[in-house]
Parts: C-alpha cells; sequence; structure tokens
C-alpha cells in the first residue's frame, strides 16, 4: 500500500491537474470503495498485494485533492496550523487503524468499515465545487 502512495502522488496528481480535483475526489472514493470490497474477495497473497497498492494509489487521490481544496478555502493566517492538523490527523487515523487491526481480528470486516467511509465520502465529495 504504501508503494502504492508513491506512485499514487504522481498518478493522482496527473489526473486532477487534467481532469479536476473533484473527479479526481470522486474517483478515488468510488475505487476506494470497490477496492475494499474486492480485498475481501481475493483469494490468494499476491492479490491482495495487488489490490492493496491499487488503494494506496487511490487513497492519494482523495488525500491530495482535499489537501489542494483546504488550501484554497483557507485564510492565509491559518494554512500552516491547517497544513498540521490535516496531516496530523491523517497519520493519526492510520496509527488508530492500526491499533484497531490489532484488537479486532475480523480482517475482512475492517475493510467493509472503510469502504463505507469511502462511500460516505463518495456521497460528501458530489457536493463540492470545482
Amino acid at each position: 500500500m504504501f508503494v502504492g502512495y508513491q506512485t499514487g502522488s504522481l498518478l493522482m496528481g496527473l489526473y486532477a491537474d487534467n481532469y479536476g480535483r473533484k473527479s479526481c475526489i470522486l474517483y478515488s472514493c468510488l475505487a476506494n470503495f470497490i477496492m475494499n470490497i474486492l480485498a475481501t474477495r481475493v483469494t490468494s497473497i499476491f492479490q491482495y498485494y495487488i489490490v492493496k497498492f491499487i488503494l494506496g494509489n487511490v487513497v492519494m487521490g482523495v488525500y491530495l485533492g482535499t489537501y489542494v481544496y483546504m488550501e484554497e478555502f483557507l485564510h492565509d493566517t491559518w494554512r500552516v496550523q491547517g497544513n498540521a492538523w490535516y496531516a496530523g490527523w491523517f497519520g493519526i487515523g492510520y496509527g488508530l487503524l492500526t491499533y484497531v487491526a490489532s484488537i479486532w481480528l475480523n480482517w475482512k470486516s475492517i475493510h467493509y468499515c472503510i469502504a463505507l467511509t469511502a462511500l460516505a465520502g463518495f456521497l460528501v465529495s458530489l457536493f463540492f465545487k470545482e
């Protein structure tokens, strides 16, 4: 997944530049939903690695797109704090996910929960202005 972050930063950045941030966020949320559902259906570890790589790519579409939206809407005096909060909560979210996964050992249900949050993100993104 973390290798997907690296390639996703490049690919999703190019996608957002050419087709718009809203389109990138919508596509990424929808792909995140589909790939998390697909992750529960794979039959080999190699398939799971491929799905997680793709997930790493599409997560960056949401992260980068919403980051730029935040930059546009925050006043200049709040941008540094906004960046710190945004990046900080992203890291805290991954830390909490690791902790929850170590307690809640049913990995398929964790993927389903993440898929539902991606679906919610998709629905909220429909109301973003381009």
